[in-house]
């Protein structure tokens, strides 16, 4: 009831507020915005996978983590860790759930600031690797927009009071789309909960093949087809997340609520993104069971730049998103206007003997944009 580590994942009545621990069982609602949007990169680094890295075979360096524990093992035996953490040595040497002691902050509410006062809260730290500082690592599989500042400032400010001559640290680590995602984050003044500072970041893409993708190529070589039939057209803005979820799949996870648990989706998003995922050909249903199409198959374990050009091929042979993609490339990046898609989603949909109408067309026009605009970019890249 106050697990809430994403704003989506508020229920209405809570969507201006925070819920923070301050002893064990009891919480206090703060008026106020406790989460933190994370930053986004224009670029990501190439990582070479050293050879030391290459013999460790029971870890899925091909297909990605399936949990956020095998996100932080590979993510040290890669060597990004302590290559952005600027570590020579750390070793692992906290992991887990811990009793806090006691600490207070200052939280800046819609009233002014209040005074938190902690004791004996549980603190769950994923990982914790000590070198000449200690750096509290928080992981999340999937695309993050935001993330509850609790998560990171609860970990940091215990081990400052247990460990107040080290350097206690704080990291955001992400995976999503073979990209590893790393954000340091300092708290000045440390008593502060909203003065969370990056301090450092960097997107690292684990892959050994690089080819440009040819969207030019793309279009010409495929063919326009029908859509799927019997899948609703996808309302699911984010592209990376659709993208989530077929992995997901492929790790075995079908379960909406899972999905929700996995990724920080609300309610809604469990039902969209996979469906999306449905109309891209890209998972499949038999019954009541979610699986991966012969096309998911090689998605989820193809290199980065082959799984895009996947999507694109894909994009390219359905007929709305087709008109986009061209009307972009024909006037140099800009979408097409909301309504001229709206327009052709209504005439498909219709086709399709799954109507839809007024604002929901708009809605899904606005996944058509998104959509394009992921396709642009990952042709720039």
């Amino acid at each position: 009831m106050t697990k809430f580590d994403s704003r989506i994942q508020r229920p209405p009545t809570l969507s201006n507020a925070t819920i923070l621990p301050v002893r064990n069982g009891e919480y206090v609602i703060l008026p106020g915005d406790g989460y933190h949007e994370v930053e986004d990169l224009p670029t990501s680094d190439l990582w070479t996978l050293p050879d030391s890295a290459k013999k460790l075979t029971s870890l899925p360096w091909k297909s990605g983590p399936s949990s956020e524990s095998q996100l932080l093992d590979m993510t040290y035996s890669s060597g990004l860790l302590n290559e952005f953490l600027e570590e020579p040595e750390q070793y692992l040497t906290v992991r887990g759930r811990l009793r806090s002691p006691d600490f207070e902050f200052r939280f800046q509410t819609s009233f002014g600031i209040e005074l938190v006062h902690v004791s004996g809260v549980q603190v769950e730290v994923d990982a914790g690797y000590e070198g000449t500082s200690l750096n509290l690592v928080e992981a999340k599989l999937g695309k993050r927009d935001d993330f509850h500042i609790r998560q990171l400032y609860y970990p940091v400010r215990m081990w400052q009071e247990r460990l107040p001559a080290k350097p206690a640290r704080a990291v955001f680590i992400t995976y999503s789309d073979r990209v590893t995602s790393l954000r340091l984050y300092d708290f000045s003044p440390a008593d502060y909960y909203g003065g969370l500072v990056l301090t450092k970041a960097a997107d690292y893409v684990l892959d050994d093949q690089e080819f440009r993708i040819d969207l030019h190529e793309i279009l010409a070589n495929t063919r326009p087809g029908l859509a799927p039939e019997g899948v609703t057209f996808p309302q699911a803005d984010d592209m990376a997340k659709v993208l989530d979820v077929v992995d997901a799949t492929a790790a075995g996870v079908t379960d909406t609520n899972e999905i929700m648990e996995r990724y920080g989706f609300a309610s809604r998003q469990a039902v969209y993104y996979p469906t999306a995922a449905r109309y891209l050909g890209l998972l499949e249903r038999s019954g009541t069971e979610r699986r991966l199409t012969e096309v998911g198959h090689v998605f989820s374990t193809a290199p980065r730049k082959f799984r895009h050009k996947l999507v694109l091929e894909r994009l390219a042979a359905l007929s709305v998103f087709r008109f986009a993609l061209e009307y972009a490339i024909a006037n140099q990046g800009q979408l097409p206007q909301a309504e001229a898609i709206a327009d052709r989603i209504s005439s498909e949909s219709i086709q399709a003997g799954l109507p839809l109408g007024g604002t929901t067309l708009l809605r899904r026009a606005a996944t058509v944009r998104s959509w394009t605009q992921w396709a642009l970019n990952v042709v720039d890249e």
